[in-house]
């Protein structure tokens, strides 16, 4: 795991350099999100509720943008998106804002009724009482939801399964909808990344080091976030 991401950042890099040798990429790296920042970030202010809180990574507009779009979503896992089917509010509602940016698009995003979803996510459903939802904001998520990236950058963006449907392909880039560190728990901080790097004097097959860091502080990013990452 370890070496081999190692070996593939560094060819992806070199390959760009070489594209302008003595250019302006004749430099470039490629940067990289340190979670366990974000989760400590969390921790000296007293928590988080969610993984796009307090870290720059997620921001909608200075950083790479959130979690799925609720009015372009689908559940459970990957499907097709059916604007009768998106998630309610705390009473079971359907919500107006959801339906009509799924029908008619919002700004210079376009409508998404009938464009697949892609990926998956583990998270379990996400209930709000009316008083939550009111006063706190929260938002009521079906299990295992994911949705289209409708901020950021990547917003609008659609992502083709195969190189020869890249000018035809119904599926948008897609990340998870349940982010609440509440129902699927927190990132793996510093501290514990310290504690398995010392710890562990074994690199090891199916236990130690390798296996380690691997499983939680590897899968978790994939797994909590969910949709293309976990692909």
């Amino acid at each position: 795991f370890l070496p081999w991401h190692r070996k593939y950042l560094l060819e992806y890099e070199n390959a760009i350099r070489s594209a302008d040798p003595g250019g302006k990429y004749k430099d470039v790296t490629v940067p990289y999100w340190d979670w366990a920042e974000d989760t400590d970030l969390c921790s000296a202010n007293g928590g988080c509720k969610t993984y796009d809180e307090k870290g720059a990574i997620f921001h909608p507009t200075t950083g790479m943008g959130g979690a799925g779009s609720f009015a372009c979503s689908s559940h459970p896992h990957s499907g097709t998106i059916d604007c009768s089917d998106l998630p309610k509010d705390a009473s079971g509602a359907e919500i107006a804002a959801y339906k009509t940016e799924c029908e008619s698009g919002t700004g210079t995003l376009p409508a998404c009724s009938g464009v697949d979803t892609w990926g998956s996510i583990g998270a379990d459903a996400f209930s709000c009482s009316a008083k939550e939802e009111e006063e706190e904001g929260c938002k009521t998520i079906p299990a295992n939801a994911v949705g289209c990236v409708r901020d950021g950058p990547f917003a609008g963006w659609m992502s083709p399964e195969f190189p020869d449907n890249k000018d035809t392909t119904n599926t948008c880039l897609t990340r998870g909808l349940n982010w609440n560190i509440e129902s699927q728990g927190y990132l793996t901080g510093s501290q514990r990344l310290t504690q398995i790097i010392t710890g562990q004097k074994d690199y090891g097959s199916n236990g130690g080091f390798r296996a380690y860091i691997e499983s939680t502080p590897h899968a978790n990013p994939h797994n909590l976030l969910g949709g293309h990452i976990r692909s």
